[in-house]
């Protein structure tokens, strides 16, 4: 039976698009002690099994457990902690909540020493953060109202798929495939392998299986062209990154062809995009072949070579953001450009930050050189912190570094004030991609 990949609603969940696919299948409730950081790695390692994470995976999503409450319980004595395991599209997300008292989380930084925890006692607390931020494949914080939340994610094994050239041109005329089968996918996939170099997709479009299931639950969502003989000659995907925004990536052709699959996939993307709550969608990759005259095209200074593609899909009905005074000229110009009602606020002084440790999430793709900051947690260090990180990727062979503000945060503007002090630019802006809009920048030097 070949599988069939329905096209949900985008989902209506929080600013990273998943809350509303997520499923608990757990919470716990409890003080914060030591003792209660076996059972709760226990738990987790035997639901993981059920899940069908295997063991490697389960093991160290129950590691990272572990080692957090370890690590929190003599910070936080006799405070309550609340554990809570759910069931994703892709895998399992582990949140860690508990009172936020300015507790350094420091050591999960990328840039950690490991060799420091071999000089103190002291310093050896952080070793657990430092082993939990780096066998997940990913991890968030996030500081509301007094309370801090850890977020761990990490995905079940997804088989692979290897480069399958196309087999020639398109046969007879160009058509939106009518149903968006597993199979197919997989096969524009395997030929997008063959067909581009690998700094042109992200890394998972080698795991289709990985794609279909976000596709299966409203995260994303995909178009593929096809031939008379029905071969898949062209694939256009997309992210719903918020409820009100689309990030797409291609169009990818496949074949000798003219332009035809590119623009009946992009207007077919625009068409089904027109049906949902989406207000606005941009380029996360595009290919040489989208056609421009769909999107407004607009260039930051210093990116003559990547152009901003945009499309307003609902009429913008207006926002508040807060920006570094270091960008406003800039911003204010591309928001004209766009039609976008936006009230600029400024963004509080660097000076304003907590005299804290911050924390910055990476978001390494080493195929195509790249890694993306994403501050997660504010603090007076953050500009060495930043210079440390931009250091420690480039000896990793890391060419491009860039970073993601969400503009909506007063201290997320700060921190893109910060990036700006040390040679990161704006290379473009996604309109409410997170709880506001999102300024994309690149390190520069």
């Amino acid at each position: 039976m070949t599988a069939m990949l329905t096209n949900p609603p985008p989902n209506q969940g929080n600013a990273a698009g998943t809350a509303s696919t997520e499923m608990p299948l757990f919470s716990l409730h409890f003080a914060a002690d030591s003792l209660f950081a076996p059972p709760l790695a226990a738990l987790v390692s035997q639901v993981a099994e059920r899940e069908k994470m295997g063991s490697l995976k389960g093991g160290q999503l129950a590691l990272a457990a572990e080692e957090i409450v370890a690590h929190l319980a003599p910070l936080l004595p006799g405070l309550p902690i609340l554990a809570t395991l759910a069931s994703t599209p892709t895998g399992l997300a582990l949140q860690i909540a508990f009172t936020e008292q300015r507790t350094s989380l420091r050591h999960f930084n990328l840039t950690s020493d490991r060799s420091e925890f071999l000089d103190t006692e002291q310093e050896s607390s952080g070793l657990g953060l430092y082993i939990a931020a780096r066998i997940v494949d990913s991890f968030g914080l996030e500081l509301r109202s007094g309370r801090a939340t850890i977020t761990l994610r990490h995905d079940r094994p997804f088989a692979t798929v290897s480069p399958v050239a196309p087999s020639g041109p398109p046969i007879g005329a160009v058509a939106l495939a009518p149903e968006l089968t597993e199979d197919l996918l997989a096969l524009a996939c395997a030929h997008t392998l063959a067909s581009y170099e690998a700094e042109t997709y992200e890394p998972i479009m080698a795991s289709p299986a990985r794609l279909a299931a976000l596709i299966k639950h409203g995260e994303y969502d995909a178009l593929i062209a096809v031939d008379t003989a029905g071969r898949a000659v062209g694939l256009l995907y997309w992210a719903f990154p918020s409820a009100k925004s689309a990030r797409f990536f291609g169009p990818y052709l496949f074949g000798d062809q003219d332009l035809t699959a590119a623009r009946l996939l992009c207007e077919g993307m625009l068409a089904r995009l027109g049906k949902s709550p989406v207000h606005a969608v941009f380029a996360g990759q595009a290919t040489t072949h989208t056609p421009a005259e769909l999107f407004e095209c607009i260039r930051f200074p210093n990116t003559p070579s990547r152009p901003l593609l945009f499309r307003q899909i609902q009429e913008d009905a207006g926002s508040v953001i807060r920006c570094p005074e270091r960008f406003r000229s800039v911003l204010a110009a591309v928001y004209d450009e766009l039609f976008l009602v936006r009230d600029i606020v400024p963004a509080p002084p660097a000076e304003s930050l907590p005299a804290t440790d911050s924390v910055l999430g990476v978001e390494l793709d080493r195929a195509r050189s790249r890694a993306i900051l994403r501050p997660l947690m504010s603090g007076a260090d953050l500009r060495a912190n930043i210079v440390a990180h931009v250091g420690f990727l480039h000896q990793q062979g890391i060419k491009h570094v860039l970073a993601r503000c969400d503009l909506h945060h007063g201290w997320q503007a700060t921190a893109a004030g910060v990036l700006g002090d040390v040679g990161f630019v704006p290379i473009a802006l996604e309109p409410e991609a997170g709880q506001g809009d999102i300024l994309l920048l690149e390190y520069h030097g």
